[in-house]
């Protein structure tokens, strides 16, 4: 029985028995369950050890556990800083409002729930509803009641532990006393017993703040940093009983405080130390339901989403939202949903369609200001190809799935948006040489979406939803960290499940940068590799000229034209002024890439250097140039004519009449 009380570590018990300690933040069950007595012994051990050298608080103040029935959820860091920066060196108070929630456990017994809201925000802004005295809120019973905060002076730090029990008010003013904030707790029992009270003040919050020598540890979710962590918060729920006119304290039951689930705690809880930065979500389909959630949980704190589309009954087999939003429209629905993991989330829905957003107005009407990531989830080239123009300053994550689900892609804009999102989704065609499961995709003879925009929202696409949720836990491997502002490169990221549906590999290629060309209106896009190819194969060719052919796509809409490979055929003739290539595709090399991605990249020219001299193009260039230049408009297809000279590149483009 004269086991020191005053120790960390301690659980509460009235003086009467004797001390219990507390060996182990995740309970004795558990150490039990692993290691039986003798581990529980060990750790007994540990314990005293620690103990007699004064070692138990090592990481920081260790508050004691006060545990109940009744819990009261709050922004810990809020109340902290609350108190800490109060503007005199004085015992202080704060007074705000909370919610009661009514609940019943297995035993039919009462149980009770607060959530307390910081003064500088309001209950409709949580709740988003009038509260009246008694008011349904989510489908529960909540009172409309109050709390309020008491703490002592800063500068008398107390190393004092009250491990009692507190049960009834004469507990709670000793250990207010032993706070330093007697006066304030005995002033508030004061005010809401007098007669003339509210009278539907039933029930109130009261927490007692006490300052501590030391930090509290840091493992505890939701604490202030700096300073105020050394406030130790303790909560109580007082019930007022009236008799007639009289009003006196009728019962006292201990909180559980628990941390609300705002961005901060839920960026701590799961295990990252940066803040997220802003993010705006494009496309709020099975994909985007998904990535949005995880983000949320993972503590984003600014969230921006778009998408016009309104939830239809097919949604439902893979989207994260409930048959309540059918026929609504998925941001805002999903808005709502989102708000329900953490209601202070600051999160906007736009109504819009991005692809229709006019020329100039895409920061105005869809990023706004923030500095951030942007997350293109949507599975439609249209909105794609939208991003690509100069008012989106934003760097794009772009997301898809696709092969049935058997195949997860997320590309990743360079700084200055080099490459951007078109490049790398053109680079897609070729990735088929290095990931023999890209090639098959693109062979499958009944799947051309690669064509139309690749993504899971369509009403006549056959995927199952865990495939959709492991995509999207997967990619936030990766988005976690971009949206975090970490280093992270350029490029593709490729996850490969296999037919059961279980991820197998994630293979990821770094795509630095394109060289630019301006043909106005158009706009030559070649893969810094090529460039870097064709430099060597000139200076190998040396003194004679090289030359190939140049494979990729092109983009009427965006008017670009990409090139991701180029050859170099055994050429017929070559001199140092001039080189003859044999036909185009009939070398092996070209004949096995234009298999393995089912004749996807297409030719879409020539290049040839100038070994010692400058890229300006010959007589005898320009003269075979046009003649080319006839020949592709017979597809119809740009033609390009690329001259490496001894310093730079030069390029030419020729268009078939009718695009002209």
């Amino acid at each position: 029985m004269d086991f020191p009380r005053n120790l960390p570590h301690l659980n509460q018990v009235p003086d009467s028995e004797p001390s219990w300690l507390c060996m182990a933040r995740e309970g004795l069950s558990s150490i039990y369950q692993r290691g039986g007595i003798p581990a529980l012994l060990q750790r007994l051990s540990m314990w005293l050890r620690d103990a007699a050298a004064g070692q138990l608080d090592h990481d920081g103040w260790e508050p004691i556990p006060r545990s109940g029935s009744c819990s009261a959820t709050l922004d810990i860091a809020w109340f902290q800083n609350a108190a800490f920066n109060s503007t005199k060196d004085l015992p202080g108070h704060a007074l705000g409002n909370s919610l009661l929630f009514l609940d019943k456990d297995i035993d039919g017994n009462q149980v009770l729930h607060s959530q307390l809201v910081s003064r500088k925000k309001a209950l409709e802004k949580i709740w988003m509803t009038e509260l009246d005295d008694a008011v349904t809120v989510e489908r529960r019973r909540a009172i409309n009641s109050f709390w309020f905060m008491a703490w002592g002076k800063r500068s008398k730090a107390s190393a004092q532990r009250y491990n009692k029990s507190i049960s009834n008010v004469s507990d709670l003013f000793e250990f207010a006393a032993v706070s330093g904030c007697e006066d304030e707790v005995r002033n508030f029992i004061y005010v809401i017993c007098k007669p003339d009270a509210p009278a539907q003040g039933q029930y109130y919050v009261i927490l007692i703040g006490e300052w501590r020598p030391k930090q509290l540890i840091q493992t505890i979710p939701g604490l202030a940093n700096g300073e105020a962590r050394k406030l130790e918060l303790s909560g109580f729920l007082v019930f007022i009983e009236a008799n007639g006119t009289k009003r006196e304290i009728g019962s006292i039951f201990q909180l559980s405080l628990l941390a609300e689930a705002n961005a901060d705690n839920l960026n701590k809880l799961s295990g990252f130390n940066a803040l997220p930065n802003n993010v705006v979500l494009l496309g709020a389909g099975a994909l985007g339901s998904k990535v949005a959630e995880h983000l949320v949980r993972e503590g984003i704190a600014t969230l921006t989403i778009a998408d016009h589309d309104r939830f239809a009954p097919h949604n439902l087999s893979r989207h994260a939202l409930t048959s309540e939003a059918l026929y609504f429209n998925k941001a805002k629905e999903l808005r709502t949903f989102l708000l329900g993991i953490n209601k202070v989330l600051d999160i906007t829905a736009c109504d819009v369609n991005i692809a229709s957003v006019p020329a100039g107005l895409f920061k105005d009407q869809i990023t706004g200001k923030k500095q951030g990531a942007l997350i293109d989830c949507s599975a439609d080239i249209s909105v794609m190809r939208r991003l690509c123009q100069p008012d989106n300053v934003m760097r794009t994550i772009k997301l898809e799935i696709a092969d049935n689900g058997q195949i997860g892609l997320l590309l990743y804009e360079g700084r200055r948006r080099n490459p951007r999102i078109d490049d790398l989704k053109a680079l897609v065609q070729y990735l088929c040489v290095e990931i023999p499961e890209i090639s098959l995709w693109l062979n499958r003879v009944d799947d051309q979406k690669i064509d139309t925009g690749i993504g899971c929202a369509s009403a006549s696409m056959l995927m199952s939803d865990s495939r959709v949720s492991v995509h999207a836990a997967n990619f936030m491997a990766s988005v976690s960290k971009i949206v975090r502002g970490g280093e992270y490169p350029s490029g593709m990221g490729v996850a490969l499940a296999n037919a059961e549906g279980h991820l197998q590999d994630w293979i990821w290629i770094d795509e630095p940068s394109f060289v630019l060309f301006n043909v106005l209106p158009w706009q030559v896009r070649v893969r810094k590799s090529v460039v870097e190819n064709l430099a060597l194969c000139r200076d190998r060719s040396k003194p004679n000229e090289a030359g190939g052919y140049l494979y990729g796509s092109f983009d009427l809409s965006l008017k670009a034209i990409y090139v991701i490979w180029a050859c170099e055929p055994v050429a017929i003739e070559k001199t140092p002024v001039s080189i003859k290539l044999p036909p185009a595709g009939n070398s092996e090399e070209e004949m096995q890439i234009r298999h393995t991605c089912a004749g996807r990249l297409q030719l879409l020219g020539t290049w040839h250097s100038h070994p010692d001299s400058s890229s300006q193009a010959s007589t005898t260039d320009i003269t075979q140039f046009i003649s080319d230049t006839a020949a592709y408009a017979a597809n119809p297809s740009p033609h390009l004519l690329m001259i490496v000279g001894d310093k730079n590149i030069s390029v030419s483009l020729g268009f078939p009449p009718l695009w002209k």
